[in-house]
């Protein structure tokens, strides 16, 4: 069976499909060109398999993009419209950065949610991950939504960071304000999962 995984090796890739031997078999997607050179620098391309259908995600949006493997069908929906607040980038900078545009960076990239992650929850429905900043403290809001982008259910702010989803839990870190981190297992709570 391939094996889909996200990157870019080939220019402008959301993902590519590899045979076991390491053989590329397709191009999956291609990214669009950036509008600035600040969503270049926040720029992250995450993508998972759910059931038969490939998604991919940029870091800086709400937008998903996917692909049905079977069909061959895809396209693009967005996650958590209601709740979402896309980034409004500030006037580009010439040059080399100063240290107000770095200042600006680290601002930008600490108010904006970043989608850093989806993951399945079943073979119609994924677990999308956003990453903000409250105050000096790392923070994760959780959107369930179904493959045509439809909101099932949205989650946090909370500081517990999901690694992976299995059946009904997941699994995840919580780094305390101390520096030390704890890992466990939760269960997901009936009302994700209602609609998947």
């Amino acid at each position: 069976m391939p094996s889909t995984e996200a990157g870019s090796r080939g220019p402008g890739a959301r993902a590519q499909e590899f045979s076991l031997s390491g053989d590329r078999l397709n191009i999956l997607g291609v990214l669009e060109p950036v509008s600035s050179r600040w969503e270049g620098m926040l720029r992250g391309v995450t993508a998972r398999a759910v059931g038969d259908v490939v998604v991919s995600a940029d870091y800086p949006t709400n937008r998903v993009w996917y692909r049905n493997m079977s069909t061959g069908v895809e396209g693009f929906f967005t996650i958590g419209d209601t709740w979402y607040t896309p980034i409004q980038w500030p006037p580009e900078f010439a040059g080399t950065m100063t240290t107000a545009d770095r200042t600006t960076f680290r601002d930008l990239a600490r108010s904006a949610h970043l989608l850093v992650g989806v993951r399945p929850v079943s073979a119609t429905c994924l677990i999308a991950q956003f990453e903000t900043w409250i105050e000096d403290a790392r923070v994760w809001y959780y959107v369930v939504t179904s493959l045509q982008g439809e909101t099932i259910a949205i989650a946090g702010p909370t500081p517990l960071n999901i690694s992976d989803v299995r059946d009904a839990s997941v699994l995840g870190t919580i780094q305390m304000d101390d520096g030390r981190v704890f890992m466990g297992s939760y269960e997901l709570r009936a009302r994700f999962l209602e609609n998947c």
